[in-house]
């Protein structure tokens, strides 16, 4: 009996989900860490433009900080976004990020 949830995708679609996928996060990361694009190998270099990083739900800022050093690594200048804890509606965030400019 394995456990898995079902989450609605975007079209409609229901995709099972098994928990072990979420449990392997440790080994994707490894993997993630190994890959050498993750070093900037073989990409295009970034033009030096900003982007703002806005963790998804329930997550804080540091949860960004392996696309934070690779957005640096390839050209690009990453800003996190100064959420501790994204609880918030997506009217709530644009409205942080608002005072923040």
């Amino acid at each position: 009996m394995g456990h898995s949830r079902t989450t609605e995708l975007r079209d409609g679609e229901a995709a099972n989900l098994s928990l072990w996928t979420e449990a392997l996060f440790a080994a994707e990361l490894l993997l993630l860490y190994a890959a050498p694009v993750y070093y900037g190998m073989g990409i295009p270099e970034g033009d030096g433009s900003g982007v703002v990083l806005i963790p998804g739900l329930l997550a804080p800022d540091f949860y960004l900080k392996p696309m934070h050093s690779w957005l640096s690594r390839i050209g690009y200048e990453p800003y996190f976004a100064g959420i501790a804890c994204n609880a918030q509606s997506q009217s709530a965030n644009r409205r942080l990020l608002e005072r923040r400019d």
